[in-house]
């Protein structure tokens, strides 16, 4: 990358983690003189919002989420198809890209704005993944699903989902650039990504270990009436 592709990939990863700072959990609940992080399992994600706050709140609350990890993400895509500014090569196209995702993410589940106390960042990832590779995103997010609906543990559906994507798309990139020296700096944040999501689910692990991880049973999350009978969940999203 040429030296003022380099500033702009700096500023792009500046503004993504301020717009990962935007947590709309928190934001959301207290339109409702509520704070979520007080109640249920205290994530500020879109599972602890369905509990406490029904379906919709949940739902918007992930959409908002997916968005603000896209938005990032498109606006380097934009500035990194100028030619003149990526030195013609694509690479650096989906470098910038993933420089936007990742810090967006950092930013959501390590926010200055609410002392490094944020989310998980599994939509926030989905945002990323869904601008630069959308039907992957759509089959992994479809297979998250699909496993915990039958085996109701969100925290592992929603590892197998980023790990999968991750993994996928890490392959698609060592077969496309292989040449390319910049590879490595795609690999990295690649991996990193995945680091992040991991490790944002360490408590979830350790449960899982100890036979102690709550289930997420997404019928009854959805049905109004019993939602409030249920226990805390799992704090996956």
């Amino acid at each position: 990358m040429q030296g003022n592709a380099l500033w702009i990939l700096l500023l792009i990863a500046l503004a993504a983690y301020l717009i990962g700072n935007i947590n709309f959990a928190v934001l959301l609940s207290r339109s409702r003189k509520k704070d979520v992080r007080q109640l249920g399992s205290g994530n500020p994600g879109t599972m602890n919002m369905m509990r406490n706050f029904g379906a919709k709140m949940g739902i918007l609350t992930l959409f908002l989420d997916i968005f603000k990890g896209a938005l990032p993400v498109f606006i380097a895509k934009m500035i990194f198809k100028n030619p003149e500014i990526s030195g013609g090569k694509e690479i650096a196209e989906f470098i910038a890209m993933y420089t936007a995702g990742f810090f967006a993410v950092l930013g959501h589940i390590y926010p200055i704005t609410m002392k490094f106390k944020g989310g998980k960042g599994i939509a926030t990832t989905l945002g990323t993944f869904l601008i630069i590779n959308p039907l992957l995103t759509l089959i992994a997010f479809a297979i998250s699903i699909i496993y915990i609906i039958l085996f109701e543990y969100g925290s592992v559906g929603n590892l197998i989902m980023i790990t999968l994507m991750c993994c996928i798309e890490g392959y698609r990139y060592n077969s496309a650039f292989s040449a390319d020296i910049n590879l490595l700096a795609l690999c990295f944040l690649l991996l990193g990504l995945c680091f992040l999501t991991w490790f944002a689910h360490r408590s979830n692990l350790y449960r899982l270990m100890m036979g102690k991880e709550h289930k997420t049973r997404l019928v009854d999350i959805l049905k109004p009436k019993r939602r409030k009978k249920k226990k805390e969940g799992s704090d996956e999203v």
